[in-house]
């Protein structure tokens, strides 16, 4: 969008076992919005940069198979600096 401000699309899939009482892997999808920001001024926007994520569970699990369903929701925030 512009220099400051992006918005973008992201998925993450994978392999999950957590919550399966056998240990066995299933599929794992999530889908959603993010964004990175610059906040600062252009001569300054190295120092600080903000980049977060809203993903939904798109693998369907929890249809499935509610008892090892992966989390609905996984968000991230991340905020860094270079010097």
């Amino acid at each position: 969008m512009t220099d400051w401000l992006r918005l973008t699309g992201q998925a993450k899939i994978g392999g999950d076992m957590l919550g399966d009482p056998s240990n066995k892997f299933h599929f794992v999808a999530w889908a959603g919005p993010g964004f990175f920001l610059k906040p600062l001024p252009e001569k300054y926007a190295q120092y600080l940069k903000i980049s977060a994520t809203f993903l939904i569970d798109v693998s369907g699990q929890q249809w499935i198979n509610p008892e090892i369903a992966p989390q609905q929701y996984n968000s991230t925030i991340i905020i860094g600096s270079q010097f």
